[in-house]
C-alpha cells in the first residue's frame, strides 16, 4: 500500500514539473498571390500612353521626304517602323517632323506657349482637328488629362486653360462671333470635355462665315 501511494505522489510531481499538456498547433503558410498573366500594361508598358498607336502609316523626315511603312509602332515618344527596309530604326521628335498612323497625325512642335522652362527636345502633339486653317493639338501625358493648344489664322498658338471656368472664358472670347456656339458654351452644354466638338463647330462656322 505504501508503495502505491509513493508511486501516485511521484506521478503528480512529474506532471507539475512538465506543466499542463497543450495541443500542437498548425498554421499553414499564407497563400501566394496569383498573377494575372493577361495584364496588358504589365507586359506592354508603352500602351499606357494615350498617344500609343500601331498600324500602317508614314513619317516625314527633316528633309521633307515622306516614307511609308506597313507597320508602325508609336509609343508617344518614339516611332519604330517594323517593315524590312527600316528594320531596327528608331525615330524621336528630334529626327522626324511628323507621323501618320492609320488616321491619326502627330506633329513635332517646339517652343510651346505656357512653359517657363523649355524641354530638352520638341514634343509630339496629336492633331485632333484640322479645318479651315484652325487646328487643335493635344499633348498627352502618361496620366491625367491632355493639354490642348489652338492654332488659328493670323493668331499665335494659344494654350487652352485646364480649369472649367477659365476654359469657358477663353473659348467665349475665341468664338464670340458665333452666337449659336457662344450660347452652348455659356450655358455649360459644351465644356472642356467637348473641346474637339467646339473647335469642329467653330471651324465649320468659319467656313460659311469667313473672316474679312
Amino acid at each position: 500500500m505504501s508503495l502505491l501511494v509513493a508511486a501516485l505522489l511521484l506521478s503528480r510531481a512529474s506532471l507539475a514539473q512538465t506543466g499542463p499538456m497543450t495541443m500542437p498547433t498548425y498554421n499553414p503558410p499564407a497563400r501566394l498571390p496569383t498573377t494575372d498573366m493577361t495584364l496588358r500594361f504589365m507586359y506592354f508598358p508603352d500602351s499606357k500612353s494615350p498617344a500609343y498607336r500601331k498600324g500602317a502609316g508614314s513619317y516625314q523626315l527633316p528633309d521633307g521626304s515622306w516614307h511609308s511603312c506597313s507597320k508602325l509602332i508609336f509609343d508617344g515618344n518614339q516611332l519604330t517602323p517594323k517593315d524590312s527596309t527600316a528594320h531596327k530604326q528608331r525615330f524621336t521628335s528630334e529626327t522626324i517632323q511628323q507621323l501618320v498612323v492609320k488616321q491619326d497625325t502627330f506633329l513635332v512642335v517646339k517652343d510651346l506657349p505656357g512653359r517657363k522652362v523649355a524641354p530638352p527636345k520638341p514634343d509630339f502633339l496629336h492633331s485632333c482637328v484640322n479645318r479651315q486653317g484652325i487646328r487643335l493639338l493635344a499633348l498627352y501625358y502618361e496620366s491625367g488629362r491632355a493639354t490642348y493648344f489652338l492654332i488659328r489664322p493670323h493668331v499665335s498658338m494659344q494654350l487652352l486653360p485646364t480649369g472649367r471656368a477659365e476654359f469657358k472664358t477663353a473659348m467665349l472670347a475665341i468664338v464670340k462671333d458665333s452666337p449659336a456656339l457662344s450660347a452652348k458654351i455659356a450655358s455649360g452644354k459644351l465644356g472642356r470635355d467637348e473641346v474637339v466638338k467646339i473647335v469642329e463647330e467653330y471651324a465649320d462656322f468659319r467656313r460659311t462665315n469667313p473672316l474679312h
